[in-house]
This record gives C-alpha cells, structure tokens and sequence, in this order.
C-alpha cells in the first residue's frame, strides 16, 4: 500500500475526521512497544528473598535503547496480586521485602521512560495458567469465584493508584490484569466494572485497558460492546490464529523442533491459510473499534525464536512479515513479547537435555541494540535502522468527506462536495468500487464486512476522503 492510501486509513483508524478522545489520542501514541517480559511477572519470584529478579535485568540503558530502535511505548508486566495476598483485606504487604522491591522497580520504570518521554503501560500480569504455588487456587477468576475476584482485583488496583497515582496520565496507563481464560466475559465484565468504579473513586484522568477472556482473544473482543467509561483502550493478544494452532509454540513442551499438540513440525508460509487468519483477526478488530469509535492495542503477539530449537528461520520471518503488513494496513498500536537474553524459557526433554526457547527478537547476548536485532523484525516492523521506513506522511491537499449511513449495508451516501468519481478501496489498498457518482448513490451490497476508504474527485481535479464500515 502506498503512503498516500496509508495517510487515508491512518485518519479513518485514529479519528482524524473529528476530535479525539483522550483515549484514542493515548492510543495513537502508544505506536510500537516492548514487553519488559521475564521480570516482575514471574510467579515463583515473590516466594524467594533470594532469587526476586535482580534490578539490573531491566535498566535505564536498555529504555535508551529502545527508544533509540524507534520504540515509543513499553509495557511492563508486574504480578500484582501476590504483593497483597490471597485473604481479604487484600493489603499489599510492604513489610516483605520482595513486595518494597518490586513496587519501588516500577517507580524506576516510571522515572525511565519519562525521562525519553517514552508511554507505560503497567500491566498486572497475573497467568492464569500458572499453578506454581497454588496461584491459580488462589488468583485465577473463575464463574465460581469471579465476585472475590472482583474485591481482590479492586483492592489491588485501588492501592496500586494511590501508589503510582503521580505519573503523568498521558504517558502511563493501566492495564487491568492479563489474558483471563478460565470465566465467562459476562462474569469477567463485572470483574471489570467493579475494579473500574474503584479506580474511578480515586483516579478519572489515566486511561485503563481492558479486554476480554480467552487469554484476550480478538474474536471475543470483536464479538462484545464497549464500556460507558469512555477512558479506555481495548487489547487484544494474538499468538497463531484462531483456526490454526501450534507454529508460535512449538519446541516447547518437551517436544523439540515440533508443534506440542501434534508431535509435528508447523511452518508458516507468507501468504498461506495460517497468514490469511491471522490478517482477518486483526481486520476484525480494527472494523469492530472503528464501528465502536474506541482505541484497540495489540499487548502481545510473538513466536519463538531461536532456529536451532525448530529448524526455520523462514517461516519464523513469514510470521513476522505478515504481522508487520496487517498492523501496517490497520495502524494498530502493537507490543511484542519479548523477553531478550540467554535464560527466557529453559526447559527438559529426552532425559534432562536443556533448551532455551527464546521469543526476543534479539539475539542471546543481552543486549537490545540494532546491532543484535533480527533482520527480519527491523525490516518487518520498521525498527531499528529501518525505523522510518514506513514513516505515514501527513496528507493536507485533501478534504474530507461526509458520507452516511455509517456503517452502511446497502447504500453510501456522500453529503459533501460535487464528486463526479467515486473509487472505494479495501483496507490493503486494492480498488473495490470505481464508478461515476450520482445522487441515487453508491450500491455497497456486494461488499464484504469490514472497513473500506472512499476517495471522489470532482470537475476540478480536487480530491475528497473518508471511510466508512459496511455491515
């Protein structure tokens, strides 16, 4: 897609026709961001003076880093709910010194990335799929626990504000907990409400993040409605598609250079059945906030990385090449999981041989610098040296089009200007619609869900945009 067409989707998708909220301003900025991964959200840590994660595994060099690779945003994943207990009152218990470590590594993280006027996302990083010392016993949100959870939550984030209430709301936000997978999103929505109304008690200028259950499955996002709290940002997490399992994890679980489920090497080919869903997930989800008018961010998407575990490098850039295509086309915040280094995942199989399993789009030698950068990710994601690649060029010789019904089933009306030629273009760019326009209007029947821009010319030569959603 060219940088023109890009320009036209970046306002359809940030709102350029009108003003902004507050949240939708903080989601355009939040661009490209890192996970802080392998640190404050690992389970085990907060039961062990000796072995919480050590302050330098993350420092002030490493933001400079990032920011120098063109990253603007960093999410930093901190488990929570230990800090305050499983039993009410739910007090965080700063007389533990794992507990004073970890709250005090987040203000450092606040100081950091305010000093390269990089964004925060705090995310309480919670797994619920981790049982190490009874954490999903005590932590995870089920349908038959979810109103303790919900206290538990509250309580949490209501002394989680008054502690970090200080950083400045338009650069850090909230994220509520990550990827609950084991309650029902009604259950999960009331969980929600209530540690919203809590935090709304204390705090209305940051903006929180929210999602939905199925580890914050997009179909399930894009399947919901919005909160009246219109200080939010949706997220959403994609590993593999939806309907086809098993690339992204593969060589973990004991099983080397095979997908764990099917005991089978999984490629992943650029414009194959595994891309083409992925693409459509995400597609969903930028239609679904358009149709909404509320900002969506992308926490978490990665593969693993290391081609001596599974064998092909070059599915394993397709993968990224894809996403870097989509989260181009739609303009949607992204954060990669990343958790850089020799040690992130360390495993056994076949009688006790080790294997690391590494997401980083780095190499093993701790250091997040372009020089260490995987190719395939700067290229992809315009990091790094290739970081203004793709840079989206303001357009200011066009106007802006007032076209109605929105979202449209049937017919597209456009109520401004003197179009004599319509086009209409998909989200990748491709001409869908070229017609003359009359006043009977545009016949949009044939076309499919989604969102689709509008350009008109008109007897002078002056062009006109706007985009709309077919229902």
């Amino acid at each position: 897609m060219n940088k023109f067409l890009l320009a036209l989707l970046f306002c359809s998708l940030t709102y350029c026709a009108g003003a902004a909220t507050t949240a939708q301003a903080r989601a355009a900025r939040l661009q490209k961001a890192m996970n802080l991964a392998v640190w404050l959200e690992s389970g085990y840590w907060y039961f062990n003076t000796t072995s919480f994660p050590d302050a330098t595994r993350y420092t002030e060099a490493d933001i400079k880093n990032l920011h120098d690779l063109c990253f603007q945003t960093v999410r930093l994943p901190v488990f929570f709910e230990p800090f305050a207990g499983y039993t009410a009152p739910y007090d965080f218990n700063t007389a533990d010194q794992n507990v004073a470590r970890g709250l005090s590594y987040v203000d450092s993280v606040i100081a950091w990335t305010g000093r390269y006027n990089m964004n925060l996302v705090i995310d309480n990083h919670l797994a619920d799929d981790d049982d190490t010392y009874g954490l999903q016993t005590h932590y995870q949100i089920t349908d038959a626990n979810y109103m303790q959870q919900a206290q538990l939550i509250s309580r949490v984030w209501a002394q989680a504000i008054r502690r970090y209430g200080y950083a400045d709301p338009e650069r850090v936000m909230f994220e509520l907990r990550n990827e609950p997978n084991t309650v029902s999103d009604a259950h999960l929505r009331t969980v929600y409400q209530t540690a919203i109304d809590t935090i709304r008690k204390y705090d209305h200028t940051h903006t929180l993040i929210v999602g939905n259950t199925g580890y914050y499955d997009p179909t399930a996002l894009s399947s919901s409605a919005p909160y009246s709290d219109t200080n939010l940002i949706y997220t959403f997490h994609i590993y593999d598609g939806n309907s086809y399992p098993g690339f992204c994890f593969q060589g973990q679980g004991g099983v080397p250079a095979t997908d764990s489920l099917s005991g089978q090497h999984v490629s992943f080919a650029r414009h194959g059945a595994q891309a083409a869903d992925i693409t459509a997930e995400v597609q969903d989800v930028a239609t679904w906030s358009a149709t909404n008018n509320v900002p969506v961010w992308l926490g978490e998407f990665g593969c693993t990385s290391l081609p001596a575990v599974y064998g092909d490098d070059t599915s394993r850039c397709n993968y990224i090449e894809n996403f870097g295509a989509v989260l181009d086309a739609t303009q949607i915040p992204w954060a990669y999981w990343d958790g850089y280094g020799p040690d992130e995942y360390v495993t056994s199989y076949d009688g006790g041989t080790t294997l690391t399993y590494l997401f980083s789009m780095f190499d093993r030698s701790n250091t997040l610098d372009d020089a260490h950068l995987d190719p395939c990710f700067r290229s992809a994601l315009h990091i790094g040296s290739a970081c203004n690649v793709s840079g989206i060029t303001a357009i200011s010789d066009v106007r802006s089009l007032a076209l109605y019904p929105d979202p449209a089933s049937h017919t597209l009306y456009i109520s401004s200007g003197s179009p004599a030629h319509v086009d209409i273009l998909d989200i990748s760019g491709a001409r869908v619609i070229s017609t003359d326009y009359t006043t009977a209007g545009l016949d949009v029947r044939t076309l499919a869900p989604g969102i689709y821009l509008v350009q008109t010319t008109d007897r002078t030569g002056a062009i006109s945009t706007g985009r709309f959603v077919k229902e």
